[in-house]
This record gives structure tokens, C-alpha cells and sequence, in this order.
């Protein structure tokens, strides 16, 4: 093991008490009213590189389609404006996003699968000379769809039964429209999919897994998030400003003669 990982794996334990603090520090009742998405965001924004982490916002495409609202929205240098809560960001300038859910139940499961539709159903659109990270395991059909992830404070279910029940819903569901992890923290879970095994490093006896693969990451599962956002988020070098395919060409404003 190189000398990275094992600092990387000692992170574990500095991330969780991280969230630990932040939990108890916007949980007082000077901050009386801020959502488990506010923990969230702040985790993020102390751990991930990113320019912007928005709360409680909603995307819109240049095709004028919206998804519903977005806990967490994190955003890359494309997002043309500092909208940090309760706004409207671009597709093009996000990208990931994360449902927080307090307690997982087969209720909440469901509303939050029907929320991420609203968001996969987005299309981010590229330019002549745009440039993308493959990551692996990521479809190349599926870049232009926002990668959306599910973290739960806690959970009504057994690893076995969120396993069966996201496995059975998505079933049902193009490939294109699902999740692609759920992180499960009080009881140390983590759930990847692997859509049809494309590019997927993870094999067993059978050959590369497919579809949903739940893991026991037990304190860890913090540091598989940050796992998640470095190599299964594609990253986009972009030519020219994102607004380009969302403004009007032309002025709609009266025109001052002389």
C-alpha cells in the first residue's frame, strides 16, 4: 500500500469526527432552523475543491426543462452565478448533486428516487472543443446526465433490504435515470451502481458486477463519498461560457436613437 492510501484511509476517522462537530455546531440553537443539508453543505465545502455548494436550489437546462429541488448542489467554474441557496443553477455548471435524507425509509426511498428522475432528465450540452474526465465505470452516454447520489443520517432498513428495494425500483427505470450511490451512515453502508458493468473495476467470480453493489464501509462510508466525487464525477474543460445555449442572441430592450 502506498504511503497516500494509508493516509488516505486514516482520513476516515478526521472526516467523521468532522461531521460530528459540524452536527452538533449548526444543531444549536443559535442556528435553529438550518436542515441536515446545511451539515452537509458545509462537510463539502471543507473537503472538496469546488467553487460553490448550493442548498435547497433547483436546475434548469437549456431545453427549458426544471428539476425538483436539490438539497445540495455541487457546482463547478461554469456556474455563472453565486446563487447559494433557494436560487436556480445551470446544468452545465453542476457537477454532482446530493438528496440528504434524515432517516432512510422505504417511503423516503421512493420520493428521493423520483426526485433524482427530475434531475437525470436534464441534458447538459457540450461544445465544439469541450473536453471531459472519463471516469471509470461511467457510461459516456451518461455524461451529459448529472451524476446524483442519496446520504441518509440514518436508516429504517437492513443493508439487505435498501439493496433488494433500490435493485427492484430500478428495474423499472432506463439505466440513464437512476442514482449512482447511496451512503448510509449510521449503519456504515455504501451502495454503487454499476449500470450494465461498463468499465466497472469491481469483478467478482462471475465477472465485472452489474447493476447495484452494497458494501459494508462501516466508518469509512464519509470517505467514499469523498472517494465518489474524485473518480466517478466527470469533469469538463469548457471553450466558451455555459450562458451561450440559455440567453437570448438578440437585445429585447427599446432601442435608444439619435
Amino acid at each position: 500500500m502506498s504511503r497516500f492510501s494509508t493516509h488516505f484511509k486514516k482520513q476516515a476517522e478526521v472526516l467523521k469526527a468532522q461531521f460530528q462537530q459540524l452536527r452538533a455546531t449548526l444543531s444549536d440553537s443559535s442556528a435553529k432552523g438550518t436542515g441536515n443539508e446545511q451539515v452537509v453543505a458545509a462537510f463539502l465545502r471543507q473537503n472538496l475543491n469546488q467553487g460553490l455548494i448550493a442548498t435547497r436550489c433547483q436546475v434548469v437546462d437549456s431545453d427549458d426543462q426544471i428539476s425538483g429541488e436539490i438539497d445540495v448542489s455541487i457546482c463547478n467554474e461554469y456556474q455563472p452565478f453565486r446563487t447559494e441557496a433557494g436560487g436556480l443553477l445551470i446544468a452545465e455548471g453542476i457537477d454532482f448533486v446530493v438528496q440528504v435524507k434524515a432517516v432512510l425509509s422505504t417511503g423516503e426511498l421512493e420520493r428521493a428516487l423520483q426526485n433524482c428522475e427530475s434531475i437525470k432528465r436534464l441534458n447538459r450540452k457540450f461544445g465544439k472543443g469541450d473536453e471531459v474526465y472519463e471516469p471509470v465505470g461511467v457510461r459516456v452516454n451518461d455524461f451529459a446526465r448529472i451524476p446524483f447520489v442519496i446520504l441518509a443520517f440514518s436508516s429504517e432498513l437492513t443493508g439487505v433490504t435498501v439493496l433488494n428495494k433500490i435493485t427492484k425500483a430500478c428495474e423499472m427505470r432506463d439505466l440513464s435515470l437512476q442514482p449512482d450511490a447511496i451512503f448510509v451512515l449510521d449503519r456504515g453502508y455504501t451502495f454503487r451502481n454499476f449500470r450494465d458493468g461498463t468499465g466497472n473495476p469491481w469483478k467478482t467470480t462471475k465477472g465485472p458486477v452489474k447493476g447495484w453493489l452494497g458494501l459494508e464501509t462501516g466508518e469509512a462510508t464519509l470517505l467514499e463519498l469523498i472517494r465518489f466525487s474524485a473518480t466517478s464525477v466527470p469533469k469538463f474543460i469548457r471553450h466558451r461560457t455555459s450562458l451561450w445555449s440559455y440567453v437570448d442572441l438578440k437585445f429585447t430592450y427599446p432601442i435608444i436613437e439619435n
